[in-house]
Order: structure tokens, then sequence, then C-alpha cells
């Protein structure tokens, strides 16, 4: 519901949920864990719809992390919205990165077309926490770069499935944000 509130927030009529999706070539590690903070690092580009969010400093020659976010189509990138604002000039993407602080000949950097906040995003409080990022063109879909399966509208997901929450997080509650892929 979330996202279909998001997609419809977005007021386009380009907007499409990939036919293909949630296909890795390179297998990820699928060991359990309940942490959030302090998870461990991801096998290389085995979750290839992971993105990174940068705010773009010094003229856009360098990008500082904001957040992680997540590739759900060719054009369409979803973050939380706390983490933009509609100002494109602020922001970049990049798809296709493990290690977050280099430069990876598998990365992608689309030119971002427009941001869509939920309207009724709550800064505050965080409440409707979710953005759409619109790029320019469509990505490349290749072994480093593809789209997240997101669950149909009208089914639920089960209480006792098992998922997996990957980005580039703390270690631990006082440390530095990591900057190998986590999950």
């Amino acid at each position: 519901a979330v996202i279909a509130a998001a997609a419809s927030a977005a007021e386009t009529e380009d907007f499409f949920f990939a036919p293909e999706c949630g296909r890795t070539p390179i297998p990820p590690s699928l060991l359990t864990s309940n942490a959030i903070v302090g998870g461990s690092p991801a096998t290389p580009y085995s979750w290839p719809w992971q993105a990174v969010v940068c705010k773009n400093e010094w003229w856009g020659l360098f990008c500082t992390f904001q957040c992680s976010a997540t590739v759900i189509d060719k054009k369409w990138i979803l973050t939380a919205a706390e983490c933009v604002d509609e100002n494109t000039q602020n922001w970049s993407v990049r798809t296709g990165v493990f290690d977050e602080s280099n430069k990876e000949g598998s990365e992608q950097k689309p030119k971002i077309r427009k941001v869509h906040i939920y309207k009724d995003f709550d800064r505050k409080t965080k409440r409707n926490n979710i953005a759409l990022i619109q790029l320019d063109k469509d990505l490349i879909l290749d072994s480093f770069t593809q789209p997240v399966c997101l669950p149909d509208k009208d089914k639920g997901i089960s209480s006792n499935s098992t998922g997996w929450i990957t980005g580039w997080g703390f270690q631990n509650r006082i440390g530095s944000i990591q900057k190998a892929l986590q999950q």
C-alpha cells in the first residue's frame, strides 16, 4: 500500500513495476541475523537492486553518502523521504555499488529528472517516509544493477516470511557508516 501510494504521488504515465525482478547472478549469503545495526558484510554485488543516494558537494565534484535506496525499475529508485528534497541538483544516485567509497567499474550514475516526496510525509515524526527518484534515462540492467521485486498490492506478506535488509549503515551505535554493503 505504501509503494502504491508513493507511485500515485509520482503522477506519471510511464511508471510501472519491472516484469523481471529479484534476479541476481551472484548469489547472496543468506545467513540470517536479527541485527540491523551490526550486520555482516554482504557478498559483493549480490544485492543488485541496492543503490546509493548521495548529496552533491562542491558543485557536484564530490558525492557524500546520504542514504541507501532501491532500484525498482529502469527509471525509478525508492528511498526514504527524509534522505532527499525536491531539488534534483542536490542529489546523485549510484547503482552497481558494493564499496561506496570506491569508484567501481560496475557503477552507473544516472542523472535525476525529478524527486517525488510522498505528499503526506511528516519530517518531524518521519511518518509516510517514502520518496521516488525518477531518472532521466533508463538504467542498463546487468549483473550489477537489477530491480527488486515488490509485493503485489492485493497480496499480503506472510508474518512468517524471512526478509533481508541491506545497506551502508552503522556497524555499531557510535561508529561510522560502513563503506562496504552490509546485510
